[in-house]
């Protein structure tokens, strides 16, 4: 085993001293006369830095430098150069989901994002009210064959809830749909594996959470009649509470969102909240909001005139 550093290229470093090169000697004759001993054991070490190239993308090996050692009075030198193919080399595991919200993954990766709590653990939000329904794909490749994925020979996956051990679940490129519910901690590994049967795996682990708010739809900006002298009030105008109740809401994770109480300037609005008159360019802002299951809220303006009515 050599250890070697490895810049952004490929390209290899082996520091001086860290590679040895042992065989046994022939009986030759040197320059002056003498001869080593025959098949003689020698170990050599690199009395230089070893340079080369890895690049299994490239189907590339390449290696070169020197090494020396003094046997008996007599030096050693042997300069070593390597160059050769991958045998055989792994699949890359890539995980893989489809499903509503997740179309930034089209090409591969787990949909999971650090979600910093005590502990921080990783989370993905609810598309579905069940929880999170998605297809496992796979976009597993293969340095191998006469395309991407030439070499590779089949694609398994795994699945656990909490601190169960992994099962197999089945096998395919495209595999699902399923539902993974709130509340539990899912582990799905994706195992790639060539021709050859050498595999890779490829991880995501998750909880199912909704940090989604409802999105909120309200009422189209109206006019309507004042009551009285300077205003109206809900409780007083057919015409205001009809504006204030036609908001509505949907949410991914929550199919019946609730309504909050619309704000006007910050406040609640009730059934004695006063609208006074405006002028002409004068609008009323109000904002309408829904609450999910989770908490979330989602909230939206529309605009509001009261007039006096016309005689």
């Amino acid at each position: 085993m050599i250890e070697a550093t490895q810049d952004a290229f490929g390209g290899l470093n082996i520091p001086s001293g860290a590679a040895t090169l042992a065989g046994d000697s022939l009986q030759t004759r040197d320059t002056e006369g003498n001869c080593a001993g025959a098949n003689r054991p020698l170990v050599l070490s690199n009395n230089a830095p070893l340079t080369g190239v890895l690049d299994p993308a490239g189907n590339r090996v390449f290696l070169n430098g020197s090494f020396a050692t003094t046997t008996e009075g007599n030096t050693y030198n042997i300069t070593l150069e390597m160059t050769g193919e991958y045998i055989n080399r792994p699949p890359v595991a890539v995980f893989g989901a489809e499903g509503p919200g997740l179309e930034a993954f089209s090409q591969g990766g787990c949909p999971a994002v650090l979600n910093g709590g005590n502990p921080p653990e990783y989370v993905i939000d609810a598309n579905d009210p069940s929880g999170l329904k998605m297809y496992l794909k796979s976009f597993s490749s293969d340095p191998d064959g006469a395309w991407s994925g030439g070499d590779i020979g089949f694609d398994q996956w795994f699945y656990a809830r909490n601190s169960e051990p992994q099962k197999f679940i089945g096998e395919g490129r495209r595999y699902g749909p399923m539902t993974f519910e709130f509340g539990v901690f899912h582990s799905v590994t994706l195992q790639t594996t060539d021709r050859l049967g050498v595999s890779t795996k490829a991880d995501c682990n998750f909880r199912v959470v909704d940090r989604t708010p409802p999105v909120v739809t309200p009422p189209s900006s109206t006019t309507i009649d004042s009551t009285g002298d300077g205003g109206t009030t809900p409780a007083a105008s057919d015409a205001l509470r009809d504006f204030l109740g036609h908001a509505s809401a949907s949410d991914e994770a929550d199919s019946a969102p609730k309504a909050l109480p619309p704000l006007m300037n910050g406040k609640e609005i009730t059934n004695s909240t006063f609208f006074p008159i405006t002028t002409q360019d004068q609008w009323l802002t109000i904002t309408f909001r829904f609450a999910d299951k989770f908490g979330n809220v989602g909230s939206a303006d529309s605009y509001l005139r009261v007039v006096k009515p016309k005689k």
